[in-house]
């Protein structure tokens, strides 16, 4: 058998917590940016292309080699 659906006449005011409303997630947008911005202070801004990070990868895999770390140099 199926219920029917509740129907309510007016707002109860009394909203399940579980749910955010649109405001709350774009102030929680907002709040995620500007921690995101401020941990990208330190960071380098320059492009780089793709075979610049093959070469940095390569240089750090020989590093971790170097420092016996021979599964991460195999990865």
């Amino acid at each position: 058998m199926h219920q029917e659906a509740k129907k309510l006449s007016a707002p109860t005011g009394k909203m399940n917590a579980q749910f955010l409303s649109i405001k709350e997630l774009k102030e929680k947008k907002n709040q995620t940016k500007d921690q995101s911005t401020e941990e990208m202070g330190n960071r380098p801004v320059k492009p780089f292309s793709y075979d610049d990070l093959k070469m940095a990868w390569r240089k750090f895999a020989y590093k971790a080699k170097d420092e016996n770390l021979d599964t991460l140099f195999t990865a």
